[in-house]
């Protein structure tokens, strides 16, 4: 998504004031294609990172002592087939040369806010609108059911430091992923709306366009990593500075 942005940007100064001119020739370029292929595969695996992520979660806070549990191997069994996935649902626009997925705007997303200006559209509307609220309906389940098993196991916290500290690690995972859902709602509700309203007949203006291609896709990506890796960070420097705290107070033993 990181480069998806920069071609976007690098673009967008390089045609600045000349846009107008060439617009027909930007939109149907191989870069725009390119960049129209990386927003897609970021976003879709994104989407299916955060599902498989909120499965384990749930099983592991659910099942704290169970046999239920994703093993090593399955889980990059998992992984790789949601980059297949990811990776299908981004090349199926370029395998059929007459479908403007990528080419119906400027910013060279396959949003299907524009209804039959380019073929293609049913694609970008089963993709983006259907699939990806099918995914999130069931990570807000997945997260709901974390939730439940959270306050179902606070009466069993109180067993050794251990486990108390295992727990509130799991529980601090669990409400980072509470996040990224909320990001998610925050991003895709109002893209799914528009959509549905598309499909209907609606229109909407091109800057309305503009500013869910800028702030939805690219930000819903690039914000996930972000709420995971901060927290994580923040919690290893406490504990290097905890650790050099405990090292700095303890006394010094010298050799007889």
């Amino acid at each position: 998504m990181g480069v998806y942005m920069f071609i976007i940007v690098g673009n967008d100064i390089y045609y600045r004031e000349n846009y107008a001119l060439y617009e027909s020739e930007w939109r149907h370029s191989s870069m725009c294609t390119a960049a129209g292929f990386l927003a897609t595969l970021s976003c879709e695996t994104s989407a299916l990172f955060v599902l498989l992520i909120t499965l384990e979660r749930f099983l592991v806070i659910r099942f704290p002592l169970g046999p239920y549990r994703i093993k090593r191997l399955k889980k990059y069994f998992l992984l790789l087939v949601s980059w297949i996935v990811g990776i299908v649902l981004a090349v199926v626009p370029l395998v059929y040369p007459d479908w403007g997925v990528y080419s119906s705007n400027g910013m060279c997303l396959g949003l299907p806010m524009i209804r039959n200006q380019e073929s293609g559209w049913e694609y970008s509307f089963g993709v983006f609108l259907i699939f990806n609220c099918i995914l999130f309906i069931l990570i807000a389940i997945g997260q709901l059911a974390i939730f439940l098993a959270m306050s179902r196991e606070k009466p069993q916290l109180q067993s050794s430091p251990d486990s108390l500290a295992k727990r509130r690690r799991e529980i601090m995972v669990a409400k980072n992923l509470s996040l990224v859902v909320m990001s998610n709602f925050l991003c895709w509700f109002p893209v799914c709306v528009i959509g549905l309203m598309t499909a209907r007949g609606h229109t909407f203006s091109q800057q309305t366009y503009g500013w869910l291609a800028v702030f939805v896709m690219p930000l819903n990506s690039a914000v996930n990593p972000v709420i995971y890796t901060l927290p994580v960070v923040y919690k290893k420097w406490e504990d290097f500075k905890n650790g050099q705290m405990r090292n700095t107070l303890s006394p010094h033993v010298t050799p007889n």
